[in-house]
C-alpha cells in the first residue's frame, strides 16, 4: 500500500489495492455497512403487541450479512476502458474475499464481491462493486481463503 493510497481511502480486496493496482479513486470515503439484526416477531391474536422471538435459539442477537456498494472513479487514460473493464471484472466479479480499508487497516472483512454497474464520461468513468459480507469484523491482516 502507498501512502498516497491511504489518501484516496482505498479498498482492498485480498491482495488488490483499488487505488496501487487499478487508479480507482472512490466518489466518497468508503464505509462497510453495519449488518442488520435478524428478528422473527410472531403475533398473536387477542394479545396486545408482537412476542420476539429473535435470540431464543441462540441465547443473544444474531445478524444479516452487511451489504452495499462502494462506487468508484476510473480515471480515463491510466489504462484503455475495454481492458480496465476486464481486468476488474475478472478479478472481482462472484468472488468471495477478504475486504479491507486503507483507512481502517487493523481490520477485514471477508465476502461475496460483484460488480454492478460501469458508466462512461467524457472525463471520467465510473465504476459500482457491491459487497455481501459476513456480518463479523475480523481483527488482524487479511487471512488466505
Amino acid at each position: 500500500m502507498s501512502e498516497y493510497s491511504r489518501w484516496v481511502h482505498s479498498v482492498n480486496f485480498d491482495s488488490i489495492n483499488t487505488w496501487d493496482d487499478w487508479h480507482l479513486v472512490p466518489m466518497s470515503r468508503p464505509v462497510i455497512n453495519p449488518p442488520t439484526k435478524k428478528t422473527v416477531f410472531v403475533d398473536i391474536p387477542g394479545a396486545d403487541g408482537r412476542l420476539d422471538l429473535s435470540e431464543v435459539v441462540s441465547g443473544g442477537p444474531v445478524y444479516n450479512n452487511r451489504t452495499g456498494s462502494i462506487e468508484f472513479m476510473v480515471q480515463n487514460g491510466f489504462k484503455p476502458w475495454s481492458e480496465m473493464f476486464s481486468t476488474v471484472m475478472n478479478a472481482l466479479h462472484g468472488k468471495y474475499m477478504n475486504v479491507s480499508l486503507d483507512d481502517d487497516p487493523e481490520w477485514h472483512y471477508r465476502g461475496l464481491i460483484s460488480v454492478n454497474k460501469w458508466t462512461t464520461g467524457d472525463h471520467y468513468s465510473t465504476i459500482t462493486i457491491d459487497y455481501d459480507l459476513e456480518p463479523y469484523k475480523y481483527k488482524g491482516k487479511d487471512k488466505s481463503l
